[in-house]
């Protein structure tokens, strides 16, 4: 009955650490699907204009930008270099920039598909963002990219609002256990103690990210050396979900069911005691009488006393 007290507090927990997870990544993968979609249209629309004029790209990258709420939407073109922006600039060699460099660009183009860069922190914003990218592609022949640039800190107050609780929270972290999403925004792009053991966990055990092992918890300690309950999911090549409670919350949990069965079965344990004394009484009444009718009986027989006894 313990055992099974425990394992079903266990079970509770480790389902609603589960949901936590599982909600934050699909609504992660909503917004890369969503993000993704807007850059891939953009992309198709500027493939099927070859005649396409900056006045016509420029209305493009604002207006696609303004509809699916990025930070900045550009367009990179293999020919010059240039680079159009929905902020109203055109960036060039005049600006001391060649667009063909940018990591997205070189990204997007070696990969010949929709790509998503890992985090980083913006040099002219310093906020720090990834990059949705999409080649253009047309009539076969690679003609520049588009560039969606999308904002981690709202991304981390939107989506991981979803994961948090009392007790829990959910952060995204790298391979190399870098913190890509956290609820302080200070921590993105940096490593801490129990985000490098989470990796160091995964790379010694991969199958931790296998479908059918998502909700297996596995425990790493931080700084303070406070024990961590955690479940990770795999939300593609550079981005791991883990939802993170503190291994205190379980056993507190499980030690408050055990009181409560304790008090209870203390309870039940002196309910029973008076129920079994009451009986005891009940039963015994009767053999009381008869002791006291035989002892009267043998007093009269021994002349001890004139008094007949009453009938037992």
């Amino acid at each position: 009955m313990v055992f099974e007290s425990k394992t079903n507090t266990y079970g509770m927990l480790q389902e609603l650490q589960r949901k936590a997870m599982v909600d934050v990544a699909q609504t992660f993968k909503s917004y890369e699907m969503g993000k993704g979609q807007t850059i891939k249209v953009l992309a198709e629309e500027i493939a099927k204009k070859p005649n396409i004029t900056e006045e016509e790209l420029m209305f493009l990258v604002e207006a696609f930008a303004k509809a699916d709420d990025f930070e900045l939407v550009y367009v990179g073109l293999e020919d010059s270099g240039l680079n159009y922006q929905s902020d109203g600039e055109i960036l060039g060699m005049a600006q001391n920039y060649d667009t063909r460099n940018r990591p997205w660009y070189k990204e997007a183009k070696a990969a010949q598909d929709f790509i998503i860069t890992e985090p980083y922190k913006s040099a002219s914003s310093g906020n720090v963002g990834v990059t949705y990218a999409m080649p253009i592609i047309r009539n076969g022949q690679f003609i520049g990219v588009v560039g969606g640039d999308y904002d981690l800190a709202r991304f981390s107050r939107d989506v991981l609002a979803l994961g948090h609780t009392d007790n829990s929270y959910v952060g995204v972290y790298s391979p190399d256990g870098t913190i890509l999403l956290h609820e302080d925004i200070k921590r993105i792009l940096s490593k801490n103690a129990l985000s490098q053991g989470i990796a160091a966990t995964l790379k010694e055990k991969p199958e931790l990210l296998n479908e059918d092992s998502i909700d297996t918890i596995f425990y790493v300690k931080d700084e303070q050396n406070t024990s961590y309950a955690i479940m990770c999911d795999k939300l593609n090549a550079n981005f791991r979900v883990c939802s993170i409670t503190k291994e205190s919350v379980f056993t507190e949990a499980v030690n408050d069911v055990l009181m409560l069965q304790a008090i209870g079965g203390i309870i039940a344990v002196i309910a029973s005691l008076v129920l079994i004394k009451i009986v005891i009484t009940i039963a015994l009444k009767p053999l009381s009488s008869i002791q006291n009718g035989l002892s009267g009986f043998f007093s009269y027989l021994n002349h001890e006393s004139k008094n007949a006894p009453k009938p037992i």
